[in-house]
């Protein structure tokens, strides 16, 4: 009798069995991979999304503590814009988290207290502006704008960071621009911060005044140093029950306020306010329109000629008034040539105030300058002034009554950072006063 077991087929077949197990290896091996690139590349790559979109709003929250600045010193309206937050790359198999969404938004409303000795006290109401990131990937701290400082707060886990200096005092003058209307937007896309100015005029208690500014950076964060130079002007930083208090010592004739609205005029004057107002007869009244000095500024022809290089035009002002002409802005509006995109300054020379060695440089009663790097007497950091960008001056220009001055600028460039000659061209240009009026001008250059 036969093996029945020696009937059954295939029980000693063996093939496609090292096909399947092939398989599996590979299959293995394939979401191993997938759960490394998953686990460890994929947070690498978002992590440098993230720190790439914190360099980008770091630029952008200067632009806007530029743009606050020039809406307040010289009364023109600025549109600056946040990118909020950022999206990841695109995947096909992995997986992302969501797209990190940030906040931008506006405090509390605190005053700014002026007084004198005798007791008479004005308010001014005021806003910091934070940016808060929400990355998945990096840990970084809140943006902070306060009174034209401009830092990254890291208090929990080191310090502060400076990003932008302060500007408050400057050459013993008190120049303060206070922020009003709340703003909060929180998402991933863009968004526009309107800033608008306000035509009211105030009146500031007369003689020495105290002057109490609201801040979140104490003394050794950062005001004792920024301030060492100004003399009497620092008195220090005293504690308060909502928010510290940073203290200033000036004289009426020196101290500058402005006040600019988000979205909106502001909620209270002063409003164009850039010289304290004073009786008739004593100075210019920013409230009667007769005193705006941009009637009396002119340019002397309608045409230029060049310097150094065919790129570098100049022209001549003149100040028909009976009084003095401060220029405290300066804007290129257009050039008659498209490809032009901004001007940068490209002869620089360590501690020379020479002409074409700045990106504008006013020759008058006392010599102004514009320096993008905001250093004037020090080498560009490579900061070029965009073409239909309102900027402060670094170095305000004051032309005399009967006066004649020369306005430099040096040198033309397209987006290739190119030079570009700009004889035969024309240029608009608007000049902003220190009364709060502006001018604009048109000149042919030869």
């Amino acid at each position: 009798m036969s093996d029945s077991k020696s009937k059954l087929p295939f029980v000693d077949d063996t093939r496609g069995v090292s096909e399947v197990v092939g398989f599996i290896l590979v299959f293995a091996v394939l979401i191993l991979a997938l759960s490394t690139y998953q686990a460890a590349i994929v947070p690498q790559q978002n992590a440098q999304t993230e720190f790439q979109h914190f360099e980008d709003v770091r630029n952008e929250m200067i632009e806007l503590r530029n743009s606050i600045s020039t809406a307040g010193q010289a009364d023109v309206s600025q549109f600056p814009s946040v990118t909020l937050g950022t999206n990841y790359r695109t995947r096909t198999v992995t997986v992302n988290p969501p797209p990190p969404a940030g906040t931008l938004q506006t405090s509390e409303p605190y005053n700014i207290t002026i007084a004198n000795k005798s007791g008479s006290q004005m308010n001014i109401s005021t806003r910091f502006i934070e940016y808060q990131p929400g990355y998945h990937e990096i840990s970084i701290g809140s943006t902070w704008y306060e009174h034209s400082v401009l830092y990254l707060d890291e208090r929990d886990r080191g310090g502060v960071s400076i990003i932008e200096e302060q500007n408050i005092v400057k050459n013993k003058t008190v120049r303060i621009t206070a922020l009003q209307n709340q703003f909060q937007e929180t998402g991933t896309g863009r968004v526009t911060l309107e800033l608008y100015t306000r035509d009211r005029v105030n009146k500031f208690p007369s003689g020495n005044l105290t002057v109490r500014v609201p801040t979140r950076l104490t003394e050794d964060d950062y005001w004792d140093e920024a301030l060492a130079d100004t003399g009497d002007i620092y008195q220090g930083v005293d504690s308060d029950s909502d928010v510290d208090r940073l203290n200033l010592s000036v004289n009426e004739t020196d101290l500058e306020v402005n006040t600019v609205g988000i979205r909106g005029e502001p909620d209270e004057g002063p409003g164009k306010n850039t010289a304290p107002y004073r009786e008739s007869g004593t100075s210019q009244d920013p409230t009667d329109p007769s005193s705006d000095t941009a009637e009396n500024v002119e340019v002397v022809s309608d045409s230029g000629q060049t310097f150094w290089a065919a790129n570098s035009p100049l022209f001549e002002i003149e100040n028909t008034g009976s009084e003095s002409a401060t220029i405290t802005s300066f804007t290129i509006d257009s050039t008659s040539k498209s490809q032009v995109n901004d001007v940068f300054e490209t002869q620089t020379e360590t501690g020379s105030y020479a002409q074409g060695q700045h990106e504008v440089y006013i020759e008058s009663s006392d010599d102004g300058v514009l320096e993008m790097d905001g250093q004037p007497y020090y080498e560009d950091d490579g900061t070029p002034l965009l073409i239909g960008s309102t900027e402060t001056m670094t170095e305000p220009a004051t032309l005399d009554a009967s006066a004649t001055g020369t306005v430099y600028i040096h040198a033309f460039r397209n987006n290739g950072d190119q030079t570009v000659g700009m004889s035969g061209a024309t240029i608009t240009i608007t000049l902003g006063f220190n009364d709060g009026s502006s001018a604009t001008y048109s000149v042919e250059i030869n």
